[in-house]
């Protein structure tokens, strides 16, 4: 390994670099710059002594050298902002602020976003300087705002929201790394735009017009998918793809052909390379005038962070080969990712960043490397040598871009694509074939030559035969292995693995690889929970909670709702279930007939194993509701009806008693909103002396009708009925409970103006705390049979 770092100096320097980067942002607030210039400068000076006195210990000097600048660096980047900055501002007292268009997102439904460069903003009544961007989203449908042009916006900037439940997508994060504090919507009342324009001249008289009729071209003659993929492909604008489109490609594990990246960048650069060629052009001035025209294309999709990394390598590639010097690639991946790094340090969190060079490296170390395992025989035939070429190499090729990958997409999205190895080779021809189409497709539409009809024709239908493809291999459990959310251990053993797995011609690498694989077999168990977690999931408007039994047993208590607008179970639930290594429920409880606690199931019990179905006996008729009864006697599911006096079978260490409904509760009159709350299914959950009581929708009915439980109805934590609203929480049943905390699941500014200030007031008078979804995300609990303790479970994030 050190024999491959002093081949690849540029490499090595890079990964020290990165990882003295990465140093500086955990140990953020342990660090001082003085210090840290004080550490740099005796490392230079020792640099300079070791190379011409002590050569012996050049080595370690460099690689300590080279962290420390990537420290300070990085310190200096993220713990320094300049004095105006918003950052550094009672941003939360701002009422109005002034800035321009740095960059826009136009999406079909009309309720843009854009990118706001602050110059200043107003606090109270007082006009201030102020530097850093905040991203503007209309609230409703209105006209096209532009690059470069100055607007005076009536709104107080917000800082991005943190994730609402444990394993949900860092929002606020994602934005930060792209410098980006603060956000706000906006109505076009709202807003007024101002004299004068900022920005790129060229880009706002050259690059953004050729960038608009670009779009008109291909919103008049390409239909819908089409349309929006040709978009992606060429504009880099993703906004507008059907979301169904995209799950499909991730689960396959192809989706980064529908994003610009290195991929597209070859093929554009080829695209150039053979016009040119047309004409009689040296060697030399054909490659410059190449790199010319990607420098537009880069400009043409704004500066999209893998396009300039992609075009980046190409150009540093194929420059060398101009100047007559020979140097490896992964050297010139380094140099690549060094200037990227020293000009924006925040690239390294970027996903982006991170798989193209993971996937990149992987191609480049990687498949010379597989190459030597898989040979074909001395003297084979003419079919072996062709199936070698067509079939093996470029299966070898994707194999080592998917190793490469395989940590980043096991940590970013708690899967291993197992299949993105075989459906690699048929779409990236099909990608690239698509991709030269739509480049000609876009100058023939310019230039108002009239076989852009035609060609529109096969793009459809090229468009048409990749989603067939894609759609076949969708219907497979083999191409998407779901695996519990890792630990930052096993990400690194993983990496260790895939590097031996390279070299494993030799036999004592297999030895040790196989030992590798035996430790992450081990680590990548879930640690048996020795405690009850219950977590309240964020909803939205709706009811879910996770509710995991020292027995290693699962409950469900609810999905959320399902609408044309949200899947509460797809957007929510799932992705919780599967962060926590979830794959069997044991109970999947719908308290009773309302979409909005159990709509968000149906997602459920499509992609998880449920051992029963709990309903209230309460017989509804609603068509959902029956819909989703059947879907669980479709795939056997057992469907019991849970009633008061009933047990469910929690294990030995916990006790799952059901409280309600019964008698007349659960018999149909008026089929009311009243009457199938007041039937909903209620549960205590006992583990030790702490306890836990879910009630559903229950209103003060069913309430008075659970007193005769009395002292039984005590309970450390309370799940208030319907939402926190006055038909439910009367002061009887609160007091016969005497929770510790009442816990509300209710959806950010609802329409029925849930919870009720009675409630809340009554809450308060009691010192019960109240704790809020729609203000606190997930609420999760953990008890140890004699104390249950409330988590802050955003400590968990990366």
């Amino acid at each position: 390994m050190f024999l491959f770092f002093r081949r690849n100096p540029a490499l090595s320097v890079f990964l020290t670099f990165a990882l003295g980067i990465a140093v500086s942002w955990h140990f953020l607030f342990s660090l001082n710059s003085v210090l840290l210039l004080f550490a740099v400068l005796p490392l230079s000076l020792s640099l300079i002594v070791s190379y011409f006195w002590l050569p012996r210990f050049f080595g370690l000097f460099y690689f300590l050298f080279v962290l420390a600048s990537g420290i300070f660096l990085g310190y200096e980047h993220f713990a320094f902002y300049k004095s105006d900055h918003l950052l550094t501002q009672a941003v939360r007292r701002a009422i109005a602020f002034v800035g321009w268009v740095q960059s826009a997102e136009y999406r079909a439904n009309g309720k843009h976003r854009y990118v706001i460069e602050c110059e200043q903003i107003q606090i109270d009544s007082v006009l201030k300087p102020a530097s850093g961007k905040i991203i503007l989203f209309q609230k409703e449908k209105a006209a096209r705002l532009k690059y470069g042009q100055r607007l005076l916006v009536k709104s107080s900037p917000q800082m991005p929201p943190l994730p609402s439940n444990p394993g949900e997508f860092n929002y606020r994060r994602y934005l930060n790394f792209k410098g980006i504090f603060f956000q706000t919507w906006v109505k076009r009342s709202d807003f007024r735009i101002l004299p004068g324009t900022k920005g790129n001249p060229f880009q706002r008289r050259v690059v953004n017009p050729l960038r608009n009729k670009i779009r008109q071209v291909i919103d008049r003659n390409l239909p819908q998918p089409a349309n929006d993929v040709v978009k992606a492909l060429i504009l880099g604008e993703r906004q507008d793809l059907d979301r169904k489109i995209i799950n499909r490609f991730q689960r396959t594990g192809v989706v980064h052909v529908l994003a610009i990246s290195g991929l597209h960048v070859g093929f554009i650069l080829l695209i150039f390379l053979t016009f040119l060629g047309l004409f009689p052009l040296s060697y030399k001035w054909k490659y410059i005038l190449s790199f010319v025209l990607l420098g537009m294309f880069v400009a043409l999709v704004n500066f999209k962070a893998p396009v300039v990394r992609a075009s980046l390598m190409a150009v540093l590639y194929f420059g060398i080969n101009l100047m007559q010097r020979r140097s490896s690639a992964l050297n010139i991946l380094g140099v690549a990712g060094l200037i990227i790094l020293i000009f924006d340090p925040d690239q390294l969190f970027q996903a982006g960043f991170q798989f193209s060079f993971a996937a990149v490296g992987g191609i480049l170390y990687g498949y010379p490397e597989l190459k030597k395992i898989v040979r074909l025989k001395p003297g084979s035939g003419v079919i072996a040598q062709k199936a070698n070429r067509w079939i093996v190499q470029p299966g070898l090729v994707s194999l080592a871009a998917v190793l490469g990958t395989l940590p980043l997409t096991w940590w970013y999205y708690g899967a291993l694509q197992l299949g993105a190895v075989f459906i690699n080779l048929l779409i990236i021809p099909l990608i690239g074939l698509l991709v030269m189409l739509a480049f000609f497709f876009v100058i023939l539409a310019l230039t108002g030559i009239p076989l852009v009809s035609g060609l529109a024709v096969i793009i459809h239908l090229l468009l048409r035969l990749i989603l067939q493809v894609i759609r076949f291999f969708n219907r497979f459990d083999w191409v998407q292995l779901r695996v519990p959310h890792p630990a930052p251990l096993v990400i690194f053993l993983t990496v260790l693995f895939i590097l031996l797995l390279f070299r494993l011609r030799k036999p004592a690498v297999r030895f040790y690889a196989a030992g590798v694989f035996l430790l992450i077999l081990i680590f990548i168990q879930p640690q048996p929970l020795n405690r009850l977690r219950v977590t309240f999931i964020d909803v939205g408007q709706g009811d879910a909670c996770v509710v995991q039994l020292p027995d290693q047993k699962v409950l469900l208590i609810d999905g959320g709702d399902k609408n044309p607008w949200q899947d509460a179970g797809e957007r929510n639930v799932a992705p919780l279930l599967k962060f926590y290594g979830i794959k069997r429920i044991n109970y999947v409880i719908a308290t009773h007939a309302h979409s909005d606690h159990f709509g968000g199931l149906l997602a459920v019990l499509k992609n998880f194993t449920i051992d029963t179905l709990v309903l209230s006996p309460y017989p509804d008729s609603t068509k959902s509701f029956l819909k989703f009864v059947a879907l669980a006697k479709r795939d056997r599911i057992p469907v019991v009806y849970a009633h008061r006096g009933r047990r469910l079978n929690s294990g030995e260490k916990t006790r799952c008693y059901v409280l309600h409904p019964f008698g007349n509760f659960i018999k149909s009159k008026n089929h009311g909103g009243r009457e199938v709350n007041n039937s909903s299914v209620v549960l205590k959950i006992v583990y030790g002396n702490t306890s836990f009581l879910f009630t559903g929708d229950a209103q003060k009915d069913a309430e008075l009708a659970m007193l005769s439980y009395d002292r039984f109805l005590k309970s450390n934590v309370l799940k208030l009925g319907h939402h926190g609203s006055s038909t439910s929480s009367g002061d009887a049943f609160l007091a016969a409970v005497k929770p510790e905390f009442g816990v509300i699941s209710v959806g950010k500014n609802n329409k029925f103006s849930h919870p009720s200030p009675k409630v809340l007031r009554s809450l308060r008078q009691k010192k019960i705390p109240s704790l809020r979804t729609d203000r606190f995300g997930a609420i999760v609990f953990e008890s140890d049979g004699e104390r249950v303790n409330l988590i802050n479970w955003r400590l968990w994030l990366n």
